[in-house]
């Protein structure tokens, strides 16, 4: 190929610009696009609405290429061959990225580096020597924009962009009365239970109270351990489908069957089944509260893009669990119950801003309402003490153990669970307190249910369906007050997720036209079922899902009890972590001062964790403190002083360099400056405190 004295001149090869877009297409477009498509729930979460998400894609799609070659083109008119050699380096990063993100989808780590390596040096063969595969490189120009296509056009995401459906106002003529549904998110029976399986009335008296005037159907099981396919479940009737939650995938479910009689005031969180355009936000009677702030979607989608090409985690539709309730304001510095209560100002403040929205617009209107809220709670991250005190969460998947693999740690996170549902309950005490303040509670139907449960048992994945997890992840609350006074009833009917649309339809006095799975309580069909429950699985590779068969188990025989969990029911004098530390051996030993107890010993203890004490400002201070024991090779646990007095504590269990521990403070010590010591406990009974404790 003949020298081009203009090319040379300019130190750059003709084409370049399509190159640079194709590589930026290879790189960023498609993997980001990708992962847009087939996460519709980060622009739910978002509340990023049809023309911001068309931006968002184009300005995906061009703005990198526009970007970078503008760079290029402005080193190029400095400095022709700085200019050149800026271009072969932006090509390599380029081709790197997308070598990376190509063999991730292959293997694992030896995979992503060898496709990066291997994209490199075929993208810098095709610059530097003209020829078949150089011309072919600027061909892939076309990929941004096919990206782009696919997305607007041919993914999940692409559904958000369709006009919401137009429902036909029904003319009232029952007076059908009006409801209030509540879906928690995460939360098994067996967290509710007492010794005796009553709702636990000392730990959680407002799902007691509940209980007091509503039927609570203690039988009831989820169909799926994963909010993606367990909610449509539970407003269509149907069996779980591997669809995104959107409504164009579920057209029939319970907001298009209550549309035509009912005001549609719905609050989803990640999943957009409300597609008629009568859903709203806002009250019957008129009231808009406040907009909720955009949270952007792209920062999101980058963090998942970069995880991915980090690995080992595969992102996807898994990546819903992330999501999170934000809080209206920073924790107080301290949390008081002597004035108020339970309900200390403070603590207020600290409500979940969408639960916070939800509460303004219960108020009553000239039409009947559906009220719905989908709250992420007590879903994790488990970052709530029970009095509201906001404490640092961990990163999933870090050191803490996601996975139920050590007794100490699935211990604890059951206690911060139990202390998250806690929480929980107080919000359900202010939703049902505004019911009656706002003279709605007597006339409404009341529905509180959970999509699915948490198990916390050794040996079992967090949402396992199928063994050992199941009585954990598959019973589920589900408490119905019907309109008019309330009445204590406990049903043992074998209800499960795909009979509660035919439930609220009864309550409602609406009638369901397409076909379902379900029945509605009382039924023949549901007495004719005995105690056989089923339940449907997530199989396969992560980016290959699919449902299983039918996983069939004995409602009774699986049936949930409080003694199987690690931390026992609430007693009379106790405090937020009794049930947690008396696991310990020397349980006994909280509250004693270290002078009395401990000789001082070679060795130390090392702390990974301490460093986020001090948090930056308005960010919630750490309970967790993790570490490493040096101190004695045969220790077995290690006690936490606040001050020179023992507070908490964590028992020894074994990590990959050594044995290592997890302590969680108590709330009042959460966002204080502490002075902390340690105290190891070995095997035979002698407590050592270590010569030195480093952060």
């Amino acid at each position: 190929m003949s020298a081009d004295p203009d090319v040379a001149r300019r130190g750059l090869p003709s084409g370049w610009p399509f190159v640079v877009l194709g590589l930026t297409g290879f790189a960023i477009a498609q993997p980001l696009l990708s992962l847009a498509g087939s996460n519709p729930a980060l622009f739910v979460f978002a509340r990023t609405d049809r023309l911001e998400i068309v931006l968002l894609a184009v300005g995906i799609a061009f703005v990198p290429p526009l970007a970078i070659g503008g760079l290029v083109a402005a080193v190029n008119r400095i400095d022709a061959r700085v200019g050149r050699w800026t271009y072969r380096g932006v090509a390599a990063v380029l081709a790197f990225l997308a070598g990376v993100w190509i063999g991730r989808d292959i293997g694992g780590d030896i995979a992503a580096v060898t496709g990066g390596v291997l994209a490199v040096g075929l993208v810098l063969a095709a610059i530097l020597r003209a020829g078949v595969v150089a011309e072919w490189l600027r061909f892939t120009a076309v990929l941004p924009l096919l990206a782009l296509g696919l997305f607007l056009f041919a993914s999940d995401s692409s559904d958000l962009l369709r006009p919401l459906d137009e429902a036909e106002q029904a003319e009232v003529v029952d007076d059908p009365p009006s409801l209030v549904v509540l879906v928690l998110d995460e939360l098994p029976t067996r967290s509710l239970l007492d010794a005796d399986g009553n709702v636990d009335a000392a730990r959680f008296p407002n799902f007691a109270a509940l209980a007091a005037d509503s039927t609570w159907y203690r039988n009831y099981a989820a169909q799926s351990g994963t909010t993606r396919t367990a909610f449509p479940t539970m407003l269509t009737g149907r069996h779980p489908r591997l669809k995104s939650p959107v409504w164009t995938n579920h057209p029939d479910n319970l907001f298009s069957l209550l549309a035509p009689t009912h005001h549609l005031t719905v609050h989803e969180a990640f999943t957009r089944m409300c597609g008629v355009a009568s859903c709203t936000e806002e009250s019957p009677a008129g009231t808009r509260v406040a907009p909720r702030p955009s949270e952007p979607a792209l920062p999101q989608l980058i963090d998942l893009w970069t995880e991915r090409l980090r690995g080992p985690r595969t992102v996807g539709q898994e990546a819903l669990d992330d999501f999170r309730e934000q809080v209206d304001a920073e924790p107080p510095e301290a949390i008081t119950f002597d004035e108020l209560g339970f309900f200390d100002p403070g603590y207020l403040e600290q409500w979940p801003t969408r639960f916070s929205r939800f509460l303004d617009v219960l108020e009553p209107g000239p039409r009947p309402t559906l009220w719905f809220l989908h709250l992420l709670l007590p879903h994790v991250p488990w970052e709530f003490f029970g009095d509201g005190t906001l404490y640092a969460s961990p990163p999933r998947g870090s050191e803490l153990g996601e996975l139920n693999t050590v007794e100490w740690l699935s211990a604890t996170n059951e206690a911060r669970h139990l202390l998250q549902v806690e929480y929980t309950d107080a919000l359900l005490g202010e939703l049902i307190a505004r019911l009656k303040a706002n003279g709605l509670y007597d006339d409404t139907a009341l529905v509180v249910v959970a999509d699915h449960g948490v198990s916390f048992e050794i040996g079992t994945e967090n949402r396992d369906v199928s063994g050992a997890g199941r009585p954990g992840t598959a019973f589920t609350p589900l408490f119905v007050k019907s309109p008019g006074p309330g009445e204590a009833s406990i049903s043992d009917e074998n209800l499960m997720a795909i009979d509660l649309l035919p439930l609220v339809a009864d309550l409602a006095g609406a009638t369901i036209d397409w076909d379902i799975d379900g029945h509605a309580p009382g039924s023949d069909a549901i007495a004719r079922r005995g105690s056989d429950k089923y339940t449907f699985e997530l199989e396969g590779p992560d980016d290959a899902r699919r449902l299983s068969d039918a996983l069939h188990y004995d409602g009774v025989a699986d049936f949930p009890d409080a003694s199987d969990r690690w931390i026992r029911p609430w007693q009379e004098g106790d405090g937020e972590l009794d049930a947690l530390l008396e696991l310990l051996d020397n349980d006994d030993l909280i509250g004693a001062a270290i002078p009395d107890l401990a000789t001082r010993a070679a060795g130390r203890v090392q702390v990974w964790s301490l460093d986020a004490l001090t948090s930056g400002a308005g960010d919630p201070a750490p309970a967790l403190i993790q570490g490493r024991v040096d101190a004695a090779p045969d220790a077995t646990e290690v006690l936490v002083a606040v001050d020179g007095t023992i507070v908490t504590g964590s028992k020894v269990y074994p990590i990959d360099d050594g044995s290592g521990f997890l302590a969680l403070l108590p709330s009042a010590f959460v966002g204080e400056s502490l002075r902390l010591e340690f105290v190891v406990v070995t095997a035979d009974g002698r407590l050592l405190t270590p010569a030195s404790s480093s952060l």
